[in-house]
């Protein structure tokens, strides 16, 4: 959304500081307590490394895939469309790019289990639930009922799996 000439709507007005804060902090979190002071990382003895870095690669994977595929379509096709964005991955999750963000700092926690990192996890994702809020009600006034049932038929956080 926001502040890019191409696209309608507005991010939060701090959606940057409050995403590089988050990311910031927790990566600083979960890296202390992962390789220096393993305060909470217990529940890494219930799994080796290699089962957790194995699980943690279709985590990785699909968050990827998910900013790949938003960059493109909020920042390649929608020059080349007017109106509501609503084809490619955006007809399966309305906000990709943070879900692939969330997504690469759980595949961290998936890889070293610091319950302090989930913490700062939680509080994320409580952030960006807020900044898409923000950004959707900016969609409302925008698009008005078309964005209403976009958001009806499109879920916000787990994508539509469809198979044809």
């Amino acid at each position: 959304m926001g502040h890019h000439k191409h696209l309608e709507g507005h991010e939060h007005p701090r959606s940057h500081p409050y995403q590089i804060v988050s990311g910031v902090g927790f990566v600083i979190v979960w890296g202390l307590d992962t390789f220096v002071f393993e305060f909470s990382t217990q529940l890494n003895a219930y799994a080796s490394g290699i089962v957790r870095f194995i699980i943690s690669i279709p985590v990785f994977l699909l968050a990827f895939y998910l900013m790949r595929a938003a960059g493109k379509a909020l920042f390649v096709e929608s020059e080349q469309s007017s109106g509501l964005l609503t084809a490619g991955i955006l007809a399966r999750v309305r906000h990709p790019l943070y879900l692939g963000s969330m997504l690469i700092y759980l595949g961290c926690l998936v890889n070293s289990v610091s319950l302090i990192a989930l913490f700062v996890y939680v509080i994320q994702w409580l952030v960006h639930n807020m900044l898409a809020n923000y950004e959707e009600m900016d969609l409302i006034r925008i698009y008005g009922d078309e964005y209403i049932e976009y958001r009806s038929k499109v879920p916000k956080w787990i994508p539509k799996i469809r198979v044809n």
